[in-house]
């Protein structure tokens, strides 16, 4: 079967999001290709199982094979040809991929025979909590992915419950031990659910609207193109919602200071060049200005607002600079608004429409 190229080049970054490749569980670094009446249809698995649909015209029927997902998207994603031939070799049964050149990707087999893989059923699904919008998901990876407690790699099974999505009928949180962001953005889910990045990445990589499904212990997220079946994620109790919540009220910023954001980051972008040991990132503020710094180093920028502390003396706050460039990167407003406190020097909060987030001070 004859298939576009670019339009098959385009569900690599889908798939590969879904791919495990865990060289403990085989079933993660393989991929699953079978054809229906009208499709070619592929099958991975990482943390969550992936079922990726693409229309085309005269499939070959009856193919079911599971190959090694890196060398097929490896060569699919090399190949020069304006259309690739897909066939199954009527002696070995491996795949033949015919695109620059003629090659044979051996099929994968276990102790028992060939490898296949199970088909997520779509049927009889009653169980419906909305629908993740892609815009949805865009927002939320615009403004909440930086405040994720970072984990490292292979230590995804053992992530903490703040290194999740944590998505509300009404507003998304993430948070890490020196960030708290909160997107007040209504979900379009019935109940609150928790999503690792790893989901939330496969998922904006469909960009497709998503209906979601609880079937026994997954989620479902069911699209015209795609299905993602993922395990539900039981942290809702671990995370400290509330508590996070009540850190960030109304009432515990009483003093504001507005500032263009635009010369913030190029002034800390400046003295980024002499922040060689990652020392903290000292912020003063005055009265209609605020100072940043990198121990000697210092810009001055203008500000609408007095924050200075009822003696007189400038209000001062130290952060971690990625962090806090992080989250002006993500702020959606060309004027930041900082909210703080003159009594309470460990946390500050910036104000948007979207976006309320809180940066914890390291002094």
């Amino acid at each position: 079967m004859k298939i576009n190229t670019k339009e098959l080049q385009g569900l690599i970054p889908v798939i590969k999001s879904a791919v495990g490749n865990n060289s403990l569980q085989p079933d993660t670094t393989r991929l699953g290709i079978k054809t229906t009446s009208d499709s070619i249809v592929f099958y991975s698995k990482g943390r969550d199982r992936l079922k990726k649909s693409l229309k085309i015209a005269s499939p070959d029927q009856g193919v079911d094979i599971a190959v090694n997902a890196n060398i097929f998207l490896g060569l699919l994603g090399k190949t020069t040809t304006d259309e690739i031939e897909l066939s199954i070799d009527d002696t070995t049964k491996n795949l033949v991929f015919k695109g620059n050149g003629i090659y044979n990707i051996e099929q994968e087999v276990s102790e028992v025979g060939p490898i296949k893989f199970g088909e997520i059923s779509t049927d009889n699904l009653t169980n419906s909590i909305g629908t993740l919008k892609k815009d949805f998901i865009k927002t939320i990876i615009n403004n909440n992915t930086y405040a994720l407690l970072k984990v490292k790699e292979g230590e995804s099974e053992g992530r903490l419950s703040t290194g999740n999505y944590h998505i509300k009928t009404d507003n998304t949180m993430t948070s890490d031990s020196e960030v708290i962001s909160r997107t007040n953005v209504s979900s379009g889910l019935s109940k609150d659910i928790s999503l690792s990045p790893e989901t939330i990445n496969t998922i904006a990589l469909t960009d497709e609207d998503l209906a979601v499904y609880e079937v026994g212990n997954d989620l479902l997220l069911v699209g015209s193109d795609s299905v993602i079946s993922s395990p539900i994620v039981s942290d809702s109790n671990e995370f400290p919602y509330t508590e996070l919540v009540n850190m960030i009220k109304d009432e515990l910023f009483p003093s504001s200071v507005s500032v263009e954001k635009s010369p913030i980051l190029s002034a800390i972008d400046r003295l980024s060049i002499f922040n060689v040991d990652n020392s903290p990132l000292k912020i003063s503020f005055g009265n209609n200005i605020v100072e940043f710094s990198i121990k000697e180093q210092k810009e001055s920028i203008v500000a609408i607002g007095d924050g200075r502390k009822p003696d007189g003396t400038d209000y001062v706050f130290n952060t971690d600079m990625t962090s806090f460039v992080s989250s002006l990167k993500a702020y959606n407003k060309d004027t930041v608004v900082f909210k703080f406190n003159v009594n309470d020097i460990t946390i500050i909060r910036l104000d948007g429409d979207n976006l309320i987030e809180a940066v914890s001070s390291k002094s």
